[in-house]
């Protein structure tokens, strides 16, 4: 009797899973020999398989984490690590946004294979070697030491000296921006939802305004949403510790922008709040309150638009609580304090839905 030779072709494994009385488990095995589809079943007590299955798990593979330790350490001049080529350390392969303050790129670090995603910091046509040295500083100082699940990580930064450039590597988000979200309808006649993201927002404004850092550029485009639904606030580049308790000099996007901002006066943490009522007001409506490049603000028509959309009351007591100033205090150019905290406006929110 010749003996039966089994050449595979192919083999491809697929699962069909039943437990019967005897308590093992039937796993259907198919793959193709001498070109001819074959399926075999096998039995294996469930006690078995239920060790294959923690081995499995005991073997998967940890997600791939990114370390400055691969960069130089012997060249760190005034706190900046130096490198000679970023190439050496990264495989730069997508383009993920490209503005006035900076490009962003998603980056493969290539000692450990961790994802990440790299600012490169532009400078201006009018900025001294010691000025784009000085914003690099800063907005790593600050974004460097934020620890807070709704805020884009911060890994650290150098300077290339192939391309004479400032770097900032951060976590990489894998989701969209809350500009986009807004726009395809996500928040559509959904105020709940809202609120749920809104939450989150307020949880990084937070976490900055406890640290004395005023972010000055709040707007959809610079939130990121995970695929988890996990918003995280990103691009510290306008961002300022505020140490005398204002900031004088104007930054942002206008039809954000608080009426101080655009006014040219002094701007503390409740500037911010100011952004924050544009953003909810965007999320709840898929506009804009405010469109012009410079807002007029003293005719308090918004608060009337406001009104108009029938939000639920909590709500609209909240949008109004955000966006109320003092135009007085604009036209004596002092500063319109609003006296509007990051803490009443969580309370305001989480007083919503219950």
């Amino acid at each position: 009797m010749k003996k039966f030779k089994l050449k595979l072709i192919s083999f491809l494994m697929s699962f069909s899973i039943f437990l019967p009385s005897n308590k093992a488990i039937k796993i259907n095995i198919n793959f193709v020999a001498d070109k001819l589809p074959i399926m075999l079943s096998i039995f294996i007590p469930t006690s078995i398989f239920g060790s294959i299955v923690c081995l499995h798990k005991h073997f998967e593979p940890e997600p791939k984490l990114f370390s400055l330790d691969y960069l130089p350490k012997n060249e760190v001049v005034n706190e900046v690590i130096i490198i000679d080529d970023l190439r050496n350390y990264f495989k730069i392969y997508e383009k993920l946004g490209d503005g006035g303050f900076g490009k962003v790129n998603k980056a493969i670090q290539n000692e450990t294979g961790a994802k990440c995603c790299i600012k490169k910091i532009n400078k201006k046509p009018l900025y001294s070697d010691e000025i784009y040295k000085a914003k690099y500083k800063n907005e790593i100082r600050i974004h460097i030491n934020l620890n807070n699940q709704n805020i884009v990580k911060c890994y650290g930064g150098f300077f290339d000296k192939n391309t004479e450039s400032y770097y900032i590597v951060m976590e990489l988000v894998e989701g969209c921006t809350l500009h986009e979200l807004i726009k395809n309808g996500f928040f559509s006649n959904n105020e709940r939802r809202v609120i749920e993201f809104f939450k989150q927002l307020l949880e990084a404004v937070k976490h900055l305004h406890d640290r004395n850092i005023v972010y000055r550029d709040l707007k959809p485009l610079n939130i990121l949403v995970d695929k988890n639904h996990i918003l995280k606030v990103c691009d510290f580049g306008l961002s300022k510790v505020i140490s005398n308790k204002y900031v004088k000099n104007r930054a942002g996007t206008a039809c954000y922008m608080s009426p101080e901002a655009i006014n040219w006066l002094e701007q503390s943490c409740e500037s911010d709040m100011w952004s924050l009522g544009c953003i909810l007001y965007e999320m709840l409506t898929n506009k804009k309150l405010f469109t012009k490049e410079e807002p007029s603000y003293n005719d308090f028509r918004y608060i009337e638009e406001i009104r108009k959309k029938k939000f639920n009351r909590k709500i609209e007591e909240l949008l109004i609580y955000l966006l109320t100033h003092d135009p007085m205090a604009e036209r004596e150019r002092s500063n319109p304090r609003r006296n509007c905290s990051i803490d009443k406006v969580i309370y305001l929110c989480n007083e919503l839905f219950l």
